[in-house]
């Protein structure tokens, strides 16, 4: 809950006159993320077992942080 109004103000300032749209495409994204975990938790849960979910959890994380550092590289 206090990710997002940080997130927010960093969009707005990047382009002030275009926020309406940058928080909306924001907005739209933590849904998706949240729509995306949960299909990846039942698939984990009905095809392995509840236990599992921590490893799967984890596997997940290591493929966002390489995503971050891959868009980094490209960002400099």
């Amino acid at each position: 809950w206090s990710f997002n109004p940080s997130q927010q103000v960093r969009l707005i300032g990047y382009d002030p006159a275009n926020a309406p749209v940058l928080l909306a495409l924001n907005a739209g994204g933590i849904y998706m993320g949240t729509a995306v975990g949960s299909w990846i938790g039942a698939v984990v849960i009905s095809v392995l077992d509840i236990h599992a979910l921590g490893l799967t959890a984890g596997l997940v994380l290591v493929c966002a942080l390489g995503l971050l550092i891959a868009a980094e590289r490209d960002a400099r």
